[in-house]
């Protein structure tokens, strides 16, 4: 089938999990917290009117459920004209297209009735709360944006939006329409939740966001700290999926870890301000290719180092909050502080 990928036309102001194996996690830090997601499947019942008898009706529950939402992703990420004579025709056109019906039989394949995911995102609620206890979870609501990419995205300061069709597995079709294979790769129900505590993260981090690094010891750290809060939102998630780096990758990264320290230090690339010189090292990619880096890199190695950086110095100093070794500490006094020599 040929698909169709939706651009909403405020996708250019977007800056810019899947249930994980707790292994022999037990979570007995969170067994006293109390929290839990509420999730709002927006996607079930909305593309499940496919009678056009109930359509109308349909449509106000949906409404009565929550208005912001569906206003929101009826004319913003869909711009489908609610005032236009022809509204109830075009909804239910847009609602039972083949593109979207196909979007929704394969979710049902691919996730069930998403009792897994809920348990895993109500882990990361509770984890949330112990870490953030002054936030609050975010409602969740999940629905398909045509391929546009928003993966999970806080909306506004009690909503959160999942893209589910940005999780139907690397080797559903429609995805090397749209983009690279390095991207699709991830772009499966095992990576729905660690969104998004990716996106909770983010959040967070926006102080940061607003002035640009100066150097690019300042911009591994930056990145660095996000995975590291995600890895305390998620224990028992293995490091190489909070990279989105293959098993092999990651052992490639830890292997090469010393050389990749030289690497950077001989390159003069630590102080280094200029972004595009030390982009291929930072930037989404299929690996990290610079001159001199060896062949096999994966991507990112600069933020794989400063993430190695972060755990040494809470190794050193029993430090736990990476928000706020950010805000009392300058990089440099940092990496002095960690003592890093791999």
């Amino acid at each position: 089938m040929k698909y169709t990928k939706n651009i909403p036309y405020f996708a250019l102001l977007l800056i810019a999990v899947a249930f994980f194996s707790c292994n022999d996690c037990n979570h007995k830090a969170i067994e006293e917290v109390d929290a839990h997601s509420e999730i709002y499947r927006f996607d079930s019942s909305f593309y499940g009117l496919n009678n056009p008898k109930r359509l109308v009706e349909g449509l106000k529950k949906i409404e009565e459920v929550d208005s912001n939402f569906y206003r929101l992703y009826l004319d913003k990420i869909y711009s489908i004209n609610r005032t236009h004579p022809d509204f109830d025709q075009n909804i239910f056109r847009h609602i039972n297209s083949a593109q979207n019906q196909e979007i929704r039989k394969r979710i049902i394949q691919e996730m069930g009735d998403f009792s897994l995911i809920r348990k895993e995102l109500n882990i990361l609620s509770r984890y949330y709360k112990l870490r953030y206890p002054k936030r609050i979870f975010p409602k969740i609501n999940t629905c398909y944006s045509g391929f546009a990419g928003f993966n999970a995205w806080i909306y506004n300061d009690s909503n959160i939006l999942v893209d589910l069709d940005m999780y139907l597995g690397s080797d559903f079709e429609a995805y090397p329409q749209f983009y690279p294979q390095f991207k699709y790769a991830y772009y499966t129900k095992d990576y729905l939740v660690q969104n998004v505590g990716r996106e909770l993260v983010r959040r967070e981090f926006v102080l940061f966001e607003k002035d640009k690094p100066n150097n690019m010891l300042a911009m591994m750290l930056i990145e660095a700290a996000k995975i590291y809060e995600l890895s305390r939102l998620m224990p028992c998630r293995e490091e190489y999926k909070l990279f989105e780096y293959s098993k092999e990758q990651w052992e490639w990264a830890l292997k090469e870890e010393k050389n990749i320290w030289q690497y950077l230090i001989k390159e003069e690339l630590l102080f280094e301000s200029e972004y595009k010189k030390y982009r291929p090292l930072i930037g989404e990619a299929p690996s990290s290719i610079r001159s001199g880096v060896a062949d096999g890199a994966p991507p990112r190695i600069a933020i794989f180092a400063g993430y190695q950086i972060l755990k040494k110095y809470m190794e050193e100093t029993g430090e736990e909050n990476s928000f706020n070794l950010l805000h009392k500490f300058s990089p440099e006094e940092i990496l002095k502080k960690a003592k890093y020599k791999p």
